[in-house]
């Protein structure tokens, strides 16, 4: 079996391969169920139990490159088909689990901060890191912003946070990091934390991963600091191990946006998450992509070990 899958030239174009087949039959269930003629897929075809509740997102005019919704008229119905009782005040509809996130309120001042952080992080991945813009778009169709529930209170963590799941494949929701000298480069991580999990999902349509209710045990997770099933705990050393491919590929360029001792002490906290997190791990039983999967991220972290001092030389 190929030892990659979530990196490299070979594992982003197997996935990609997958994404599409996924997103094709997902286009083909939309038409049947709802006797339309759409020409191309859209996040909410995905819906495993909401696609005719989302239907009323079938009117937007979806654009061909990542679309960044900002517009008031576009967060009030993204708000309304999201929440439990269409109020916008909650995400439950999309995400049951969910608790004290809403979609942003189009006419407020943390749209527009978001608005331009995101357009600022979108055009530098875009110019500064085309492959990973690239890959961005193969997985990535639209880009939410999010907040915390109580209006007009603080984000739900200083930098930033986000959210992906099976039910909207291809959306990515981001609540943005505080302003500070390290929010743009926490804004393009947890970007690229959300790409990480939706490829990791991308596999998880077809894969156990982990094999029965292994999957159900307690495992701490290095994102969320707190035990949570062993599947999600696996969701955050994917996520992990993204931040820190990315970070060792594109430092040079980074230092645009973060001064470099920032960007060591990043890779020094996410070197460490790797390797508790591939500990934490042991004892699970795994499918053989899921066993892959591990493999190459354990490669990774063999090479985290040493690899951030060399590239500050």
């Amino acid at each position: 079996m190929s030892s990659c899958w979530l990196f490299g030239d070979i594992g982003i174009e197997r996935m990609r391969l997958l994404n599409e087949e996924l997103k094709a039959q997902a286009l083909s269930r939309a038409r049947a169920e709802l006797n339309q003629p759409f020409y191309r897929f859209q996040p909410w075809m995905s819906s495993y139990r909401n696609r005719v509740e989302f239907f009323a997102l079938a009117k937007l005019s979806i654009p061909e490159d990542i679309w960044l919704v900002t517009s008031p008229t576009d967060l009030g119905l993204f708000g309304r088909c999201f929440s439990a009782i269409g109020n916008g005040k909650d995400l439950k509809t999309l995400y049951p689990m969910d608790s004290g996130r809403r979609v942003m309120e189009g006419n407020s001042a943390e749209v527009e901060l978001f608005r331009n952080d995101f357009n600022l992080i979108l055009n530098f991945l875009k110019t500064e890191c085309s492959v990973d813009y690239k890959h961005l778009t193969s997985f990535v169709d639209q880009i939410i912003p999010i907040t915390g529930t109580n209006k007009g209170g603080p984000p739900l963590r200083a930098n930033g946070s986000g959210l992906t799941t099976h039910n909207y494949r291809g959306g990515v929701f981001i609540s943005p990091a505080i302003r500070s000298h390290v929010s743009d480069l926490e804004n393009v991580l947890n970007l690229v934390h959300e790409l990480g999990h939706t490829c990791l999902n991308v596999y998880l349509s077809c894969d156990e991963i982990i094999l029965d209710s292994d999957k159900l045990k307690p495992v701490y997770s290095v994102v969320r600091k707190c035990y949570r099933p062993a599947l999600m705990s696996f969701h955050a050393l994917v996520a992990t191990a993204y931040m820190y491919d990315f970070i060792l590929r594109n430092f040079r360029q980074l230092t645009s946006l973060v001064q470099s001792t920032r960007l060591n002490e990043r890779m020094v906290h996410l070197s460490k998450d790797l390797e508790a997190g591939l500990l934490l791990c042991k004892g699970l039983r795994f499918s053989s992509v899921g066993l892959a999967i591990l493999m190459e991220i354990e490669g990774l972290s063999s090479m985290a070990r040493g690899s951030h001092k060399l590239v500050l030389v």
